[in-house]
């Protein structure tokens, strides 16, 4: 049996059409793709002005304290004054006191008085910590607040492809990264100081005395007060 050639013919072109057709959407996929990723960059690169902060992280110290009803013993002061030091405890840091059961008294007034050495006191409410003290033991738990600074800069975007010039992501990286550094404590990070009261009367005093008190003239040593007076008169010229 003889295939007809017209039928034979059509079978081809319908072939053809079907190969043009996957083809024709491959490369529309790969055009696609290819306009998406290079338009991504541009477009990421207006979250330029994302949120960048430092972050202000906890952390707890703690020093097991013995105690005697008489105090604390030397070897106890030498323990708190050497973990103190160890720590570097200054400005910022926070001390707080954990006593265990039947702790006494006049050890935890000794430890007040040694860290008011330090030039801290106790904080008036304990932590809330996982282990509790033994029995007539006590935890010094110092309490300190560092600073962890945003992971800036960085290189995952292309800003060569910025068409729309949009900030860049490195935009303000060194500003907060010296703030996180410079900050005396950190908790103002999270939290400013409250205002002091305003004092009208100071201010007014300091301009008082500016307007009414009589201008003082600082003289060099060694100068006398008529030639620093006269010198520039210029009555003096080999006349």
């Amino acid at each position: 049996m003889r295939e007809d050639p017209d039928n034979r013919n059509h079978h081809a072109a319908g072939g053809r059409r079907s190969v043009f057709r996957a083809v024709a959407g491959v490369l529309l996929i790969v055009l696609v793709g290819a306009c998406a990723h290079g338009a991504s960059p541009s477009a990421s690169m207006r979250t330029g002005d994302r949120a960048m902060r430092n972050e202000v992280r906890l952390v707890r110290l703690v020093q097991q304290v013995g105690g005697e009803e008489k105090g604390l013993s030397s070897e106890e002061r030498r323990q708190v004054t050497a973990f103190l030091d160890r720590i570097g405890f200054g400005y910022g840091d926070e001390a707080a006191f954990v006593a265990g059961q039947d702790y006494p008294a006049a050890a935890r007034a000794d430890l007040a008085r040694l860290l008011r050495a330090f030039g801290a006191r106790l904080a008036a409410d304990a932590p809330e910590l996982a282990d509790i003290p033994p029995p007539g033991q006590a935890f010094l738990v110092v309490e300190r607040h560092l600073v962890i600074p945003p992971r800036c800069p960085d290189r995952m975007l292309d800003a060569t492809r910025n068409y729309g010039n949009a900030p860049s992501p490195q935009f303000g990286c060194a500003n907060l990264v010296n703030l996180g550094q410079m900050v005396a404590d950190p908790q103002h990070l999270l939290a400013g100081v409250p205002a002091a009261p305003n004092d009208p009367g100071k201010a007014a005093a300091a301009i008082r005395a500016w307007r009414e008190s009589p201008p003082v003239i600082l003289v060099p040593s060694g100068t006398s007060q008529e030639s620093s007076s006269g010198g520039g008169s210029g009555d003096s010229g080999g006349r």
